[in-house]
């Protein structure tokens, strides 16, 4: 049994570099994989959503996935199991009394066939609830979240993404995290004819009009859209991850600033990060009671 131990922290690129040192200590993956997680005292949604993705991407290698460590009482595994971590992985929680907690979107793997209804049902009722915006102020923001699920079909041929949300009240921020373990955004757009590093091909298929799909209604308008939106009129934060890949977008001075970085270990698919703060968004609800006046 090999064994992957996870940093004291999933955020930012500790898990991505746990996981290529891994891979290279270990070039042959046996039937069986125990995810230690006796080091781990912190995570956040991005490290959350792609541990998600992981197990489900070893499992459907058809290696034995186990865990170690999760006995303890530790406020982070208490939160990967208020998540609905464990629920989903290993089929029920650690504990029956841990709950979703109000800050926090379900982790939820979203299929083909329900994720723009997930996305206007689910997601956006609750980020309105907890932020105290109206529902109708997210409308752009509702669109950004297809665009991504779309990119998952345009770029990665993979039809499931994992979906996990926070919400920060004291930043009034939210940090939301979409990932998949298809073939990976460089590697379609490689496979498109583009002879390009995987940074370079994250930021050709963020571009305006790309896109590896022929069908007239599906022009690669997903990842320029979300990045207009959240990064420049928004004032957000935009990252992507894809392989050996990592893309940032800011705001810089009302524009978007793009930047790409190495050695920021491997990810396996595609994951993409937004992070704004939902008073950059207008309350429609405000406005109309103006216009009311």
């Amino acid at each position: 049994m090999q064994i992957l131990q996870l940093p004291g922290r999933l955020e930012k690129h500790n898990l991505y570099i746990g996981f290529k040192d891994f891979k290279q200590n270990n070039p042959k993956i046996n039937s069986e994989i125990c995810i230690d997680f006796t080091k781990l005292n912190f995570a956040k949604p991005p490290g959350i959503v792609y541990l998600t993705i992981l197990t489900d991407y070893l499992k459907q290698k058809n290696i034995q996935v186990s865990f170690k460590g999760t006995e303890n009482n530790k406020e982070v595994i208490k939160y990967l199991d208020d998540s609905g971590f464990f629920e989903y992985t290993m089929g029920k929680k650690l504990d029956e009394i841990n709950s979703r907690r109000e800050t926090t979107s379900q982790l939820h793997v979203v299929k083909n066939e329900c994720r723009h209804s997930w996305v206007d049902q689910n997601f956006i009722p609750w980020l309105s609830k907890v932020s105290e915006v109206s529902i109708a102020s997210f409308s752009e923001v509702s669109t950004c979240l297809k665009e991504i699920f779309n990119n998952i079909d345009d770029h990665t041929n993979c039809g499931t993404g994992c979906a996990f949300g926070q919400w920060y009240p004291n930043k009034r921020e939210i940090i939301f995290t979409l990932a998949d373990f298809g073939i990976g955004i460089p590697k379609s757009v490689r496979n498109y004819g583009r002879n390009l590093s995987d940074n370079d091909a994250i930021q050709l298929a963020a571009t305006d009009g790309f896109t590896t799909k022929s069908t007239p209604g599906n022009r690669g308008a997903g990842l320029c859209y979300l990045i207009d939106n959240i990064v420049k009129n928004f004032c957000g934060k935009v990252t992507i991850r894809s392989l050996n890949g990592y893309v940032e977008f800011k705001n810089t001075s009302g524009s978007v600033k793009q930047s790409s970085h190495e050695n920021c270990g491997y990810c396996i698919g595609t994951s993409i990060d937004i992070v704004f703060n939902t008073d950059n968004l207008v309350d429609d609800t405000i406005i109309e009671e103006e216009l009311e006046w």
